[in-house]
């Protein structure tokens, strides 16, 4: 990739690859390149996207070129029985969280889903911490301010383990610590909130 600085503002992505080719002396039709600016595609023109971004008139704009790479293709699809709210993989298994409560389970060579009902309300973000002896052991973050910590074995069972109360409004969004032994929670109550995934008994 390399950086080219130019006051342009009405160029297209067309016109922008021409003159990048012309400047390298390159002559394949094969050849394509993608723009960046400021870390972000251009789909538009160099005008519209300064426009959007509120640039002055003045400004000289960096604009990284490079090869453009195919995008990649769907390999498989799968159908679940309600919206998803987030995804996530452990070691086998594809995890969703669902907007009716339900976790799915997928297996990532058969592609067989099972479901388990996890939440009464939609659940808004999921992550597999870690695998334990008896399965994977799964928090889900839901609309009912609550954490669930469920233990997913590799049957057909779930069981939820424990409830984690603590926020005031949905929970967004949940992180696993490199460790696996905490994690962090995100709500619209603007507070993130740390857990300890230890599963044994308090002495």
């Amino acid at each position: 990739k390399q950086w080219y600085q130019r006051r342009v503002r009405g160029h297209h992505e067309e016109e922008l690859e021409d003159l990048i080719k012309n400047l390298l002396n390159i002559n394949d039709d094969s050849v394509e390149f993608s723009f960046r600016i400021n870390d972000e595609l251009l789909s538009t023109t160099i005008g519209k996207f300064c426009e959007q971004a509120n640039f002055s008139g003045e400004s000289v704009l960096k604009i990284e070129y490079f090869l453009k790479r195919e995008a990649p293709e769907k390999t498989d699809e799968i159908s679940v029985n309600d919206w998803v709210g987030g995804l996530s993989f452990s070691s086998k298994f594809l995890y969703g969280g669902l907007y009716n409560g339900q976790i799915t389970r997928t297996s990532a060579s058969t592609l067989e889903t099972k479901s388990f009902q996890v939440h009464a309300k939609p659940i808004k973000c999921i992550k597999a911490i870690r695998t334990e002896k008896s399965g994977d052991l799964i928090v889900t973050g839901s609309i009912d301010q609550t954490l669930v910590y469920s233990l997913v074995g590799e049957e057909e069972e779930s069981k939820s383990l424990f409830n984690l109360r603590g926020h005031t409004e949905t929970v967004t969004c949940v992180s696993v610590s490199p460790s696996t032994e905490q994690i962090v929670s995100g709500s619209f109550d603007t507070m993130l909130k740390i857990w300890s995934t230890s599963l044994d008994e308090p002495d």
